[in-house]
């Protein structure tokens, strides 16, 4: 495969997402998956909420503190409930309500809920070869929500 190819940014998925695998639901075995968009500024939709949550604050930004720091995680971590979150499959809350469907406010309560898996998202959306490198047929399969 040319080196063109293996580097080459697959902008829709940059976009639109790729399905990333968090784990099994023990009750039904099912895997449980979350599209994640990229969490870069190649990504306009992240970018933009990025820069909406911290264009007021970027005064209080340009002093070091640990509000500030409080302040920036809590203007990224929206930026990528909105930006990076785009479906999920199986994410049971409660096993007598089944699966949650997917919403904003959805991902907003397993977030505040589960930070770890915040950190799992976090990591794979960030990570630049998650993005990268696919041929078409390998974007095709990696869509498909079995």
């Amino acid at each position: 495969m040319a080196i063109t190819k293996s580097f080459a940014r697959k902008e829709d998925a940059i976009r639109d997402g790729v399905w990333f695998e968090v784990g099994i639901d023990e009750s039904n075995g099912l895997p449980i998956k979350v599209k994640l968009a990229r969490g870069h500024n190649s990504n306009p939709q992240f970018k933009r909420e990025i820069e909406n949550a911290t264009r007021t604050k970027r005064a209080a930004l340009s002093r070091r503190s640990a509000q500030t720091n409080d302040m920036l995680t809590k203007a990224v971590q929206e930026a990528v409930v909105v930006a990076c979150f785009k479906d999920w499959e199986n994410v049971i809350l409660n096993d007598e309500d089944g699966p949650l469907p997917f919403s904003t406010e959805n991902v907003r309560q397993i977030v505040e809920l589960l930070p770890e898996f915040l950190d799992a998202c976090v990591t794979f959306a960030t990570d630049d070869n998650n993005y990268v490198g696919c041929d078409d047929d390998a974007d095709a399969e990696g869509d498909v929500k079995n």
